[in-house]
């Protein structure tokens, strides 16, 4: 059953993480084109933040009563993605378009893996190239439904990229779904390279899951509100503006957007753990570098239709590193 990742915590900074973002900004703020789903608790689309954004609301089984305080996670996950950037919430991309799809009815009531498979069809049916999912179930054994396998599953086979958060209960553990097959697997690490102590980890993560330096950031919250938030959920819609960026960037440069390109050039890039070994376990694959995933989309066409494969070698069993990859990225 899926509940919503919530943890908030005082810590600021925002330094090289910003300063990269910026970067992208001066190559794009969003293609239109590209398309995010927000599957979450449903969002206040007339905040302030968001009132201008290209959004709509998408409902499952015509579902239309949701629970007011329930909107609270999902208005704050949409606006690090759609703020508007003459308001006070600046998202990651404003220009691209998206769907907030409501998980939740009334509070309290967790949302079946069945019910996320449905609202993942539902976003393939919507035409989305990216599916946000800042929520998870914790499991003993890894163990999902048929339903959600299959779904994640057509996912990957037509180009969506799905990103999820993989918890905030600090622990070497399972969250679905984030730690299934084909699903990008977003942690929260603080910006001196230290892994936040609510961040969970695991085995599961290795293949498929980076860390986002970054601490407190504002969010839109209920009734026009505004929030300071720092958690796997806040980190999760960065991380998908982020890809919106990289696959807006493809169409500027004449690629063809390519989804599964840009996912596996983030977890390649990443950085690996660099301090006390002690800690490494927690860091996923790595530490997402956008410097070091820009340097890889850059590259002319022929050689990034190889980033599929350096991805691929670089997430070995062996895990040894890519000469040829590090080489582009030094």
């Amino acid at each position: 059953m899926f509940f919503l990742v919530q943890k908030t915590s005082k810590l600021k900074t925002k330094s090289k993480l910003w300063n990269d973002i910026h970067y992208l900004w001066t190559k794009s703020t969003g293609n239109p084109i590209i398309k995010i789903a927000i599957l979450d608790g449903k969002a206040d689309l007339e905040h302030p933040s968001l009132k201008t954004a290209n959004l709509t609301l998408s409902y499952l089984y015509d579902e239309t009563t949701f629970d007011h305080s329930l909107s609270h996670h999902g208005t704050a996950v949409t606006s690090l993605i759609f703020g508007q950037h003459s308001g006070r919430v600046k998202g990651i991309c404003p220009d691209v378009s998206g769907v907030v799809i409501p998980l939740y009815k009334k509070k309290g009531e967790p949302c079946s893996q069945d019910r996320l498979a449905d609202a993942i069809s539902l976003a393939i049916k919507e035409g989305v190239n990216i599916i946000n999912i800042s929520a998870g179930e914790i499991t003993p054994i890894n163990k999902s439904s048929l339903k959600l396998q299959n779904a994640i599953e057509h996912c990957n086979d037509i180009g969506i990229i799905v990103v999820a958060a993989v918890g905030n209960n600090g622990c070497s553990c399972s969250q679905i779904p984030a730690s299934m097959p084909y699903v990008l697997a977003i942690g929260a690490i603080e910006e001196n390279g230290m892994p936040f102590e609510f961040s969970n980890y695991g085995e599961l993560y290795k293949s498929e899951g980076v860390l986002l330096p970054f601490s407190t950031l504002t969010t839109a919250g209920l009734d026009g509100s505004y929030n300071e938030s720092c958690s796997t959920s806040v980190a999760t819609p960065i991380v998908s503006g982020i890809i919106a960026l990289l696959l807006s960037w493809q169409i500027k440069l004449g690629f063809p957007k390519d989804g599964v390109s840009a996912k596996n050039a983030i977890v390649a890039s990443s950085l690996p753990c660099n301090i006390n070994k002690d800690y490494c376990d927690k860091y996923l694959k790595g530490i997402l570098d956008i410097g070091r995933t820009a340097k890889l989309l850059k590259l002319e066409k022929d050689l990034f239709k190889d980033i599929n494969n350096a991805a691929k070698e670089q997430m070995d069993a062996n895990n040894k590193p890519l000469a040829e990859l590090n080489k582009i990225l030094s």
